[in-house]
């Protein structure tokens, strides 16, 4: 990892004391300016810690240092994610593509750029090429899933869903939203499958056992198909901010840098 100063600054950025790992890296900065792997860590110990105009320098000055490596480009392109500047987060993933071609990592954050802006056919051949790389890539189903749904694909996006619980089976949140789209297309059948599996894991929870009985016919407190479409509405709410709970960082931005 290089000298011994760094050793310890980074052990302590990994530890958790951020003022003392700071500290530590800037003053191997000013001993040397050309210190590539104190200004990334510099960088992405600002990023993490909320300062990102200041964490951006840095990473861009690491970028400079050594603009052969994926990784910097790749957490530049975090960043700029973070402070809303999609073209220039498009424009250092497509770098950190260039340089490595097969991570997942790198063409679903792509992924994720283009359908923020909107760009839903780019944002869907990214995330596409990103599962038949990792397919075992449940984040990357979700947003392929909101991507397919936007496009008026209904049926790629519960596919996509279906995918997603064959890793994480005991999803409540996509398990809803899977019964809430065959519902909506009048697949009562199969969504009552999905509720019902929600409370074999909540025996508790309202909602699922208003959909079984809504689905089945049977008499609740509220209207079945009103009761069915609150559920919907309320669920498409709230499942938007699913794929940022669930959360990728791909390459991780305290992950060591590998020096040649």
């Amino acid at each position: 990892m290089g000298d011994m100063y760094f050793e310890k600054a980074y052990n302590k950025h990994m530890a958790g004391n951020r003022q003392s790992a700071r500290m530590l890296y800037e003053r191997i900065i000013k001993r040397n300016p050309m210190h590539v792997d104190a200004t990334y860590m510099l960088g992405t110990l600002l990023a993490e810690s909320g300062v990102l105009e200041l964490g951006l320098m840095h990473l861009r000055s690491a970028a400079k240092l050594k603009p052969d490596s994926p990784m910097i480009y790749s957490n530049l392109g975090h960043v700029y994610l973070k402070l809303g500047k999609l073209d220039q987060a498009r424009d250092c993933y497509l770098k950190s593509l260039k340089l490595n071609p097969q991570d997942p990592g790198i063409l679903f954050n792509l992924g994720t750029v283009f359908h923020q802006q909107g760009k839903l056919e780019q944002a869907a051949s990214y995330i596409e090429n990103s599962l038949e790389i990792k397919p075992d890539f449940p984040t990357a189903y979700i947003l392929l899933s909101n991507i397919y749904r936007a496009q008026n694909h209904p049926d790629l996006g519960a596919a996509c869903l279906i995918k997603f619980l064959e890793y994480i089976p005991d999803s409540i949140e996509v398990l809803f939203e899977l019964g809430n789209i065959l519902a909506a297309h009048q697949d009562y059948a199969n969504a009552s499958i999905y509720f019902k599996r929600i409370l074999e894991i909540d025996p508790d929870n309202g909602s699922a056992r208003h959909a079984v009985a809504a689905l089945s016919g049977e008499t609740t407190a509220t209207a079945p198909r009103q009761h069915v479409e609150q559920i919907f509405d309320d669920l498409s709410e709230s499942f938007d901010g699913h794929l940022a709970q669930l959360g990728y960082r791909a390459p991780e931005l305290l992950k060591e840098m590998t020096i040649a």
